[in-house]
């Protein structure tokens, strides 16, 4: 005699677990998976362009310095080079070829970069890493942090500023905020309707511990 046998609640469970995430997948526009997507990418590529300029100070003992406009672009054969004559205390784009990393963020943008000049000289960069914070003239760029409000992310005592700046402008290609201000503040926030850059930062408590590690600083 043949015995039929239903669902149990195990396996009744199961598949409606598998329909709930079919149909969640299916409410979320294409758009908009996308652009998740995108988002993540660009989070992946900013961790591997900070120890990619980690990589170069180990090697280098100091900071890259900007990629001018023109040799950001990919075209060119010598493009993404770094230029520490014509680039001081300027933002630029990141020197990609110097780095070997890549040349664009996930929208097929170039990558912002700025670095504190005081940094790119081999010659006083081991001293200004083991100065203090009050020492005069330390960070010579006095780059800031701020939120959308305009109020700095930075301590208000002996403040340790940025040494160099990374950003994507996002979606729209356009640097958004603070950002889109030539000066020495970048904007960090959350995303809305009006930002939605993607910005890192080197600091130097961090990186004088990454040099210590490898022994490139006593």
């Amino acid at each position: 005699m043949s015995r039929y046998q239903g669902f149990t609640l195990v396996e009744m469970a199961m598949v409606l677990v598998i329909v709930g995430f079919v149909i969640s997948a299916l409410l979320i526009p294409i758009g908009a998976q996308r652009d998740i997507h995108y988002i993540e990418a660009n989070r992946s590529a900013l961790k591997t362009i900070n120890e990619a300029i980690i990589g170069f100070v180990v090697l280098n003992g100091r900071l890259p310095c900007p990629a001018p406009a023109m040799s950001a672009d990919v075209e060119l054969t010598n493009g993404g080079i770094e230029d520490c004559s014509s680039n001081q205390g300027k933002e630029g784009f990141l020197p990609w070829r110097t780095l070997s990393v890549d040349a664009t963020d996930a929208w097929r943008g170039r990558w912002h970069y700025r670095v504190d000049q005081g940094f790119t000289n081999s010659t006083s960069f081991s001293t200004k890493m083991l100065a203090a914070p009050t020492t005069q003239f330390l960070f010579i760029d006095d780059l800031d942090l701020q939120d959308a409000n305009g109020n700095s992310l930075l301590s208000s005592s002996a403040p340790e500023r940025p040494l160099a700046i990374v950003f994507s402008a996002g979606k729209n290609l356009m640097a958004d905020g603070h950002n889109a201000v030539v000066d020495n503040v970048y904007q960090v926030s959350d995303f809305s309707n009006n930002y939605d850059d993607m910005l890192i930062w080197l600091s130097r408590p961090i990186l004088l511990n990454k040099l210590i590690a490898t022994g490139r600083l006593p």
